[in-house]
């Protein structure tokens, strides 16, 4: 009854190959712990950069959500920033619906321009 309970044992290839394989596995963990490293360091250098600028600078995602802005935006439109997780609409970020009608036009302007485009 004692043999039943103990796992198969491995042949040296076999742990060989393991051991590689682990090794390998560490490696691409390391390597991907680096990556994501470098895309924090990148988006915290990008956030300080938008928050040093002085003119009112809104960034924007492909669907028009507000990703962040800087001090000069919130200080021009007279508008709070939103907590770190919601995700504002222009509207809600250009002072909770003082210019609607401005919206529509910008949006269709914004679409109009290549996204690899950079703004001046």
């Amino acid at each position: 009854m004692a043999d039943a309970a103990l796992p198969p044992m491995l042949l040296p290839e076999e742990v060989a190959a393991l051991r590689q394989r682990v090794a390998q596995l560490e490696a691409a963990l390391t390597a991907q712990q680096r990556g994501e490293q470098t895309l924090r360091d990148a988006k915290d250098a990008a956030k300080q950069m938008v928050e040093t600028v002085r003119e009112p600078l809104l960034v924007l995602s492909p669907d028009f959500r507000v990703q962040s802005a800087n001090p000069a935006f919130y200080q021009l439109f007279q508008v709070r920033p939103r907590r770190p997780k919601a995700s504002a609409s222009i509207s809600s970020a250009m002072g909770n619906g003082i210019f609607p009608r401005c919206i529509p036009c910008w949006k269709r302007f914004c679409r109009s321009i290549p996204s690899s485009t950079t703004m001046r």
